[in-house]
């Protein structure tokens, strides 16, 4: 247990230094300003280097003044003057990506970079839909219930192959395993080995697990389903879409109000919306 071997580190830091992804509520806390709403304790990112409002967002560096001003912390957590030191060494001064790089080491760089993204280029959201559709077979929504079955039909067979290692037994022929309606078998090992994920896209492969799932069913209609729509948005929080803003200020949603965000143009034609 990490926190056996790391007794004085809390547990809440050593779950964030082993997260995969971030919730959109994480992300407007440490940045500020996302998705058109600005963080009410005003104590992210972007208040700290002097951004108030969404029109005059700018990628500005967080110097160390500014920093020892709001007193080493950012969106009410601690970043202490080692972990600035170690934003610097990426880029000096550290600028939002840097700082949640430190945050969050074991989430790729590509990711978060992600999660920065304004809009989404056409042929990104084409190869979003054309996985999605792989994985739902056909269905407008992913259901969970089937992705922990097939997590679990996926633990079976690791547990398979070290037990064929362990006993210098034939290894397991992956050819019989092989059915295109599994859905185990588009799955890939993840950063832990029992925790499986499914990649869809290709700039910006989104690495779909059951905990990320789950994070983003909690997000939207908490029916154990999540539709392409619902993902995307929670996967591209900085997109400006109404939609996403609503869910974060826990607002009803008004389909009254029109959104023209690259998300509910493309996709919210053609599924159910958010």
């Amino acid at each position: 247990c990490s926190s056996d071997l790391y007794p004085r580190v809390p547990g809440y830091s050593i779950v964030r230094y082993l997260s995969q992804d971030i919730h959109p509520r994480t992300l407007l806390r440490f940045r500020g300003v996302l998705g058109l709403r600005v963080h009410d304790h005003k104590q992210g990112f972007m208040q700290i280097v002097g951004v108030d409002s969404v029109e005059g967002v700018e990628d500005r560096p967080l110097t160390q003044r500014q920093l020892e001003t709001n007193s080493y912390k950012i969106g009410g957590e601690k970043f202490s003057l080692a972990m600035y030191e170690s934003a610097k060494n990426l880029c000096d001064p550290p600028h939002f990506a840097e700082i949640l790089e430190v945050c969050y080491p074991n989430i790729p760089r590509l990711t978060l970079a992600r999660y920065e993204m304004s809009t989404i280029p056409i042929d990104e959201l084409d190869d979003l839909k054309e996985g999605f559709m792989i994985l739902s077979q056909g269905e407008s929504t992913l259901k969970i219930d089937k992705f922990e079955g097939a997590q679990l039909k996926f633990q079976e067979r690791m547990a398979a192959k070290l037990k064929a290692i362990k006993d210098n037994e034939a290894p397991v022929d992956e050819d019989e395993y092989w059915n295109e309606d599994r859905l185990e078998n588009y799955a890939s090992e993840g950063f832990f080995k029992w925790e499986p994920f499914w990649p869809i896209g290709s700039a910006n492969v989104i690495n779909l697990s059951v905990p990320l799932l789950k994070d983003v069913d909690g997000f939207g209609t908490k029916d154990g389903t999540v539709s392409l729509s619902q993902l995307v948005r929670f996967c591209y929080p900085n997109v400006p879409c109404k939609r996403t803003a609503e869910v974060l200020s826990g607002k009803r949603t008004n389909m009254a109000v029109k959104c023209d965000c690259c998300i509910c143009i493309v996709l919210d034609a053609t599924e159910s919306p958010l």
